[in-house]
C-alpha cells in the first residue's frame, strides 16, 4: 500500500539540575511527543487523502476533469437556486470527495466492461459508507461526511443507503445527484456510450419525480438547454 506513511513521534526534555523532578521531566517529554504526534497525524491524514484520490483516478473513469465539470454544473444550478455560500462550499467539497470510498471496492468491479451482477452492485453501493468513514478522519472532507453517505439517495426513496427521500434529502445532495448523473451520461462509462446534451436532458426529465427532485430537474434542464442554444 504505497499511500501509507509510517512515522514515529518523539518528545525530548532534559533534567537540568539535580533537584529537578524526573517525573516532571518525563511529563514534559511526553507532552512534546503528543503535540508532535498530533501535528504529524493531521499531515499524514492529508497525505493519505491525496494519495487515495490519486489512486482512485487510476482505477476508475472518474478523473480530476470529472470533478471540475461537476463543480461547474453544480455551481450553475446552485446560483439559479440562490443557495447560500455555505451550501456552495459543501457542493464543491462533495464534488471533490463523493467517490473517495470507491478505493475500498475491487478494481475488477470498478473496471468491469459490462453490467454488474447483484453481488458486484452491492459491493459498489458500499462505497458511500466507506467514503463517510474516510471523510470523518480528514478535516478537509469532514464537513461533507454525511453528504458523502447519502449522495446516492433518490427522490422516491429507492436509492442507497435508503435512509432518506424527497425533501428529507438535503438540497446539496439533490443538486449534486442531477449534476453527477448528467456528467456521467454525456461523458460515458466503460459500459455505456456517451449521450449528447439533448439525450441526457431527456433522461433527467424521464426520471424527474423518481430518481431526481422534479423541481430541480426542471430548472437544470432549462439551464442546460439555454447553454446549448448559446453554444
Amino acid at each position: 500500500m504505497d499511500f501509507i506513511k509510517i512515522n514515529i513521534s518523539l518528545g525530548v526534555a532534559v533534567k537540568e539540575s539535580e533537584d529537578s523532578d524526573i517525573y516532571e521531566v518525563l511529563r514534559k517529554a511526553e507532552n512534546k511527543m503528543y503535540f508532535k504526534k498530533l501535528k504529524e497525524s493531521k499531515e499524514a491524514k492529508l497525505l493519505m487523502i491525496k494519495a487515495l484520490k490519486s489512486r482512485l483516478e487510476k482505477i476508475t473513469y472518474e478523473t480530476k476533469y470529472h470533478y471540475e465539470r461537476l463543480k461547474d454544473l453544480c455551481i450553475k444550478l446552485a446560483k439559479a437556486l440562490n443557495l447560500s455560500d455555505r451550501e456552495k462550499e459543501e457542493l464543491i467539497l462533495l464534488c471533490e470527495f463523493h467517490d473517495i470510498g470507491k478505493i475500498g471496492v475491487s478494481k475488477s468491479i470498478l473496471q468491469k466492461q459490462g453490467s454488474l451482477n447483484e453481488e458486484e452492485w452491492e459491493d459498489i453501493k458500499r462505497h458511500s459508507e466507506i467514503g463517510y468513514y474516510i471523510a470523518k478522519e480528514c478535516k478537509n472532507a469532514s464537513p461533507v461526511d454525511e453528504l458523502i453517505l447519502i449522495h446516492h439517495e433518490r427522490w422516491d426513496g429507492k436509492g442507497y443507503p435508503g435512509l432518506l427521500k424527497k425533501d428529507e434529502i438535503p438540497v446539496v445532495a439533490r443538486v449534486f445527484a442531477i449534476a453527477d448523473a448528467y456528467d456521467i451520461m454525456v461523458t460515458g462509462t466503460p459500459y455505456k456510450k456517451p449521450m449528447n446534451n439533448k439525450q441526457a436532458l431527456n433522461e433527467i426529465k424521464d426520471k424527474a419525480g423518481s430518481q431526481f427532485d422534479p423541481n430541480l430537474a426542471e430548472i437544470f434542464i432549462k439551464i442546460m438547454g439555454e447553454v446549448e442554444q448559446v453554444v
